[in-house]
This record gives structure tokens, C-alpha cells and sequence, in this order.
């Protein structure tokens, strides 16, 4: 079968004309519906093969590698045995609006017929690509009846994609991995102070799914956030002395909807706020506060993670150094355990005079995020740890874990 000419905005319109059955979730999966195959026991049946796309500006193209997946079983060979181009793999792909792939095809194309050589090559086209896999794994249907065909000339729907986002998200399509994204869209969450842990907390939960953020601080956006702060600040921004939970928003918004500012600190005047939240991470270094933010979520049954950082300057054979350690702490309700709120900090304390150390900012955000995905089941869980430490003069992560 020759190929149609590739142009834009051409490629899913000409297969659509010549019958096949697609659609795209989220502007980042093209599915292909109504492909015969023969399954284990010789029937002819129907799947569906999907692959990651991109879009840019109205117009898709290929991205990732050759491979693709398939869906709902193995497909086989006429004369029995599974498809040689067929992996089997334990990490299945996510098809939404489907079902999970079981198994990932991969075959390259060969060079046309007249090169020098046959050799392996790319696909040049997404027409290429779904012609080639369809002939792959129908042929062997055709061969029990040459009657069927993937080219049915049936439309399914694309999906209407509801999410926060703006942009598709293409990341989780990418691998497969996008059935766990709903766990995040019952989770409104809430983040105490914007400082450095408190901004590379947003910046990895604005990724997810997540419907709301709620930003609660008081303080406006100065010199020294800059240094420990995601991305790059100019001296324009600075002299605007602007909110800090209002930039962030600002920032955010042209990426997702449901960033929401409190310009204010988070206190007992807004229990009832907090009360309506599904997690909350308090990033502040004041240990009054943090003690008074946890008696609060504790008293309205709101889980909540904990984070700081303590450094100091030591001297060894005549050098100063900084030794770090980075808290994560978690509460949620049915834990008894008492709560290992950090003790007050020493004098000796450096970090409090405002030493900027971006990596450990960062280190504490990923930390504390990983720990809240693991808590609503996106990680997996077998420890249950309720409190971590990490070290940097040792190199050492080290937990505390819930009594049995």
C-alpha cells in the first residue's frame, strides 16, 4: 500500500480517509481501534494499537522510538505461536479510555526495495507507522479471512481531556504510566510558606494532577528567593516587590489552572480553610509556627508533611565546611504514634541567617513530595516511614519508621 503524502495537519485526516479508525487522548496518544488479530486460541478478534504523539501548533508527528502497544492480548502467528515482533513486559502501558497494554510490539521498517542493502530504519511518518503495524499484526487474520480489515471506517471519539493543565501532557503518555494520575484528582493541597523548600514543593506538585494549590504566605517576592527558587528571576521582577504566593500563581497559570493565593499567613483565622484541604506541606522555619500549623491540621484531621533543613559551619584542620541534614516528617490520622516535631534550633544554626542552598531546598521539596505520593498510593509503600533524615557530611538517608 503506498503511503500518502505527509503534510500539515494531514496525517490523522488521511488515514481517517482511508478508513482507519483513530483517536487521540490528550492530544499526546494516537489510539488505533478495530485492528483483527488471532488470539492464543486461533480466533479472529479486535484490539487496539496506540503509540505517544506530539502536537505543536494543530499538528501531530512522531515522537518517542519505534515501538508501540497493543491491546487487550498476545497476538499470534496463523500457524500458532506469538508474533516474533511481540515483547511481553510487566510494566504495562496505559491506553486511556481503554485499558492496560500487556504487551509492546517492536519492528523497524526496512530500507525501500533498490537501496544497496536492506537496513533497519525509523519511522519516517505516523501514517507509516500505523500502516506498517496494522499490516503486522492483521495479517495473520487475513490469512483465516481475507475479509477482515482494520480500515473500517468507523470513528471513535477523542477523549475531552478535563485536567488542570494547559498544555498536554504528554510525559505520562509517553510511558505509559497515566491510570495513576486520577489518584491525584480528589487532592486539594495546601502549601505553608513559599520560601526555597515551600517553592520546589509547587514546582513538582503543579505537575500533577492536582485540581488546587493553595499558597499561604505572607512575604513579598526579594532578592534573596532568587537564589533558591526554581528557575530565573530578572532585577525588574525584583524591584516589584510583588506577593510571593502571587508570582507564584502568576508563573503557574500559564501552565495550569487551580493555583490559588493567600496572600497571608496561615494562622488559626483560616482553620476552616485548612479544614477543607486533603494534604498540606509546611514549609516555614520558624518552630513556633510549624508546632502551632501542626496542633491545627491535627485538631481539623488534615494530613500534613513537615520539612526543614539545619546547617552549620564547621572547621576541620583549618577549613570551614557546611554539614546539612534534611527533615521530612509526616502526619496523617489513625497513626498514634507520637508526633517527632523538630526540637528548637541551636545558635549554631546557619541556615537561619538565610545561607542560599538551592540543592537542599530542592532535595527537601523532592523528598516531601515523594513521601505524599507515596501516602496516596502513586509510590509504593511497604515501610511506612513517618519521619526521614538525610545527611550530606555522610551521604546517608536514614527513617524512622511507625511502631507495629
Amino acid at each position: 500500500m503506498s503511503l500518502p503524502l505527509q503534510g500539515p495537519n494531514t496525517a490523522l485526516a488521511l488515514l481517517r480517509d482511508l478508513g482507519y479508525n483513530l483517536s487521540v487522548s490528550n492530544n499526546s496518544l494516537l489510539r488505533v481501534h478495530d485492528v483483527p488479530y488471532l488470539n492464543s486460541k486461533g480466533d479472529i478478534a479486535r484490539g487496539v494499537i496506540a503509540f505517544p504523539i506530539a502536537e505543536n501548533n494543530g499538528q501531530y508527528s512522531l515522537c518517542g522510538d519505534h515501538c508501540a502497544y497493543f491491546y487487550p492480548e498476545t497476538p499470534y502467528q496463523y500457524s500458532g505461536g506469538v508474533l516474533s515482533f511481540v515483547i511481553g513486559t510487566n510494566e504495562q502501558f496505559d491506553i486511556p479510555g481503554i485499558g492496560l497494554a500487556p504487551v509492546r510490539i517492536s519492528r523497524k521498517p526496512v530500507s525501500p526495495v533498490g537501496s544497496n542493502r536492506a537496513t533497519l530504519r525509523e519511522y519516517q511518518s505516523i501514517e507509516e507507522k500505523v500502516m506498517r503495524y496494522t499490516e503486522y499484526i492483521q495479517a495473520p487474520a487475513q490469512a483465516k479471512d481475507s475479509s477482515v480489515s482494520c480500515q473500517t471506517g468507523r470513528t471513535a471519539p477523542d477523549m475531552n481531556y478535563s485536567g488542570p493543565f494547559l498544555i498536554p501532557d504528554s510525559a505520562s503518555s509517553r510511558v505509559g504510566i497515566g491510570y495513576l494520575n486520577h489518584l491525584f484528582e480528589d487532592q486539594n493541597v495546601g502549601i505553608i510558606g513559599l520560601g526555597g523548600t515551600g517553592s520546589y514543593i509547587l514546582d513538582l506538585i503543579a505537575k500533577t494532577y492536582t485540581p488546587e494549590i493553595h499558597l499561604y504566605d505572607a512575604d513579598t517576592f526579594q532578592s534573596h528567593n532568587a537564589f533558591r527558587s526554581p528557575g530565573a528571576v530578572s532585577p525588574q521582577e525584583i524591584e516589584v516587590n510583588e506577593p510571593k504566593v502571587v508570582r507564584y500563581a502568576r508563573l503557574y497559570s500559564a501552565m495550569r489552572h487551580g493555583i490559588i493565593a493567600h496572600d497571608q499567613y496561615a494562622s488559626s483565622d483560616c482553620k476552616d480553610q485548612l479544614a477543607r484541604l486533603t494534604f498540606v506541606f509546611i514549609a516555614v522555619d520558624n518552630d513556633l509556627v510549624r508546632r502551632e500549623l501542626a496542633h491545627i491540621l491535627e485538631e481539623v484531621h488534615v494530613p500534613f508533611i513537615d520539612v526543614g533543613i539545619f546547617a552549620s559551619v564547621i572547621c576541620t584542620d583549618g577549613i570551614r565546611s557546611l554539614t546539612s541534614r534534611v527533615r521530612t516528617t509526616i502526619w496523617s490520622e489513625g497513626k498514634p504514634q507520637p508526633l517527632p516535631i523538630s526540637a528548637a534550633r541551636s545558635m549554631e544554626d546557619d541556615y537561619s541567617s538565610n545561607i542560599q542552598i538551592a540543592e537542599l531546598n530542592a532535595l527537601n521539596a523532592a523528598f516531601a513530595v515523594m513521601r505524599w505520593k507515596k501516602y496516596i498510593g502513586y509510590y509504593t509503600d511497604n515501610d511506612v516511614d513517618r519521619a526521614s533524615y538525610y545527611q550530606s557530611n555522610i551521604h546517608a538517608l536514614m527513617a524512622d519508621y511507625y511502631e507495629n
